[in-house]
């Protein structure tokens, strides 16, 4: 092994230590979080009774059962005229095909889906931050952060997409970091389908995009092509 091929080893283990301590407390957080919910269940009411705080899970998981019993046809309810809203289907297809490969129709399946995104987002904020400042301290700071945020562990253990948009928005900020607008443009498009909020950030790395890399003409299609068709159908 050359010394050049020696060097960059090292350069790369560090990482994988960082991004593997991180994974590590984003579990354990979660965990103790959980274990205080049910603790509190059993304290107060006397068993665990595995209810979910956020109403909007007990709407997806619905609209999950009857998108499987319609073979697949995403049904956002129909709401009333005067109380429109149009769920985003992505964290629904995902959690449908959860809950079809392992057998389990219940909100346990879809809360998965949260805490799997809600795990792996503060590895990509630790990437995020080594290639912005080039320092693995940075990079270890950023992640322990994102993996003990109150609110993001929070909705890591609920049914909502929320921290499935926040792992889109920031693998697609990695995306534009290294320059790859393809990756942007399909991660962006993944993201404008999850979560409203997720438009916010997807078009305004966007505009950063075009303004500071110059992701203009065919780079500026490839990455804002998707998002644009999926906002605007």
């Amino acid at each position: 092994m050359s010394d050049s091929e020696k060097k960059t080893q090292l350069q790369i283990s560090p990482i994988y230590f960082i991004l593997s301590l991180v994974v590590a407390v984003a579990i354990v957080v979660r965990y103790l979080q959980y274990e205080t919910y049910v603790s509190y269940f059993i304290t107060t009411y006397g068993a665990n009774l595995n209810i979910d705080r956020v109403g909007e899970t007990y709407h997806r998981w619905v609209m999950d059962a009857l998108t499987i019993y319609r073979g697949g046809i995403y049904s956002d309810f129909q709401p009333q005229p005067n109380q429109s809203i149009y769920w985003l289907p992505f964290y629904n297809f995902l959690s449908i095909v959860a809950m079809l490969v392992t057998g389990d129709w219940s909100l346990n399946t879809t809360r998965m889906v949260s805490a799997i995104a809600g795990t792996i987002t503060p590895a990509v904020v630790a990437l995020v931050a080594r290639r912005l400042y080039n320092n693995l301290w940075h990079a270890t700071v950023a992640g322990l952060v994102a993996a003990t945020l109150p609110w993001f562990t929070d909705y890591s253990l609920w049914g909502v997409p929320y921290t499935l948009a926040g792992l889109l928005v920031a693998l697609a900020a990695y995306a534009f970091i290294t320059e790859r607008p393809l990756a942007f443009g399909v991660v962006g498009a993944l993201a404008v389908a999850t979560a409203y909020e997720a438009w916010i950030a997807v078009f305004i790395v966007g505009l950063l995009a075009y303004q500071l890399r110059g992701w203009r003409g065919k780079r500026a299609l490839k990455a804002l092509g998707l998002p644009f068709a999926i906002s605007f159908p």
